[in-house]
Parts: structure tokens; C-alpha cells; sequence
């Protein structure tokens, strides 16, 4: 008695299960994608805005001009703590807390300014640093 002709061609069921395996395996890859992608946004974001907060800093010491910036102010270096936002002015929830440090050294024949930006997010620490150099020019 012969159950079936062998020469047909088909699929296989282990050919099925390794087909499904495969097709499982790069559904959850690209659901991990998806997932980390709200919060890699939401970090680049900080990083924007804790940029501008140390941007905002060294425009607002060069505005004082070459004589006003005093190194000894700044040595050691002054933290203040800062609101890094990002999306909506009006929305708190979005707000992050963090501190940032100002530092002012002498080098030769001007300033250099450094401002780091630091905070807490997704159980990690991160800080953004800026830094200009000013010059005296007589």
C-alpha cells in the first residue's frame, strides 16, 4: 500500500516552523526598534536643549565683554541648577532637572570658557559640554 507520491514537490512542516522562526525573530527585532525609538528621541532632544543651555551661558558671559568675564568668578567652577525642556513650554512633564557648571581659566593672551550641562534620564547621567575661547584684543 503506498501512502503518497514522493516526487511532488511541496513544503515541508519543518520547512514551515523554520519559516515561522525566522519571520518571529525579525517581527521582535523591529519591535525593539520601535520601542527605543521614542526614548533615543527623547535623549536627543535633552541633548539639544542642554546645548543651548550652555550656548545661552557663554553668550551671556561674552556679552559682559573681555574685562568682565573674571576668571577668579569662575574658579572653581559656579553650578546652578537649570530646567532642561524640550517639546512643549507649557507641558512640565517633559522637563528635566540638571546643573550646570561654569568654568573660566586663564590661557595666553585670552579666556577659555567651558559650560557642561549635565542630567539624569533612563537610569543613566549625561552632560553636554560647550566651550569658547575669548581673546583681548588691544
Amino acid at each position: 500500500m503506498v501512502y503518497g507520491d514522493r516526487s511532488k514537490k511541496g513544503i515541508t512542516l519543518l520547512e514551515n516552523i523554520l519559516a515561522l522562526l525566522i519571520t518571529v525573530l525579525l517581527i521582535s527585532g523591529l519591535t525593539q526598534l520601535f520601542l527605543l525609538g521614542p526614548t533615543q528621541t527623547k535623549i536627543a532632544n535633552h541633548r539639544v536643549s542642554s546645548l543651548n543651555l550652555a550656548q545661552a551661558k557663554i553668550e551671556q558671559l561674552i556679552s559682559l565683554g573681555y574685562n568682565g568675564v573674571v576668571t577668579a568668578s569662575y574658579n572653581p567652577a559656579q553650578q546652578e541648577a537649570v530646567t532642561i525642556d524640550t517639546a512643549d513650554p507649557n507641558n512640565a512633564l517633559d522637563d528635566l532637572s540638571g546643573i550646570r557648571e561654569t568654568a573660566v581659566t586663564g590661557i595666553t593672551n585670552g579666556k577659555k570658557i567651558v559650560v557642561i550641562v549635565s542630567w539624569a534620564e533612563f537610569n543613566q547621567q549625561f552632560s553636554e559640554t560647550a566651550e569658547k575661547v575669548i581673546y583681548k584684543f588691544d
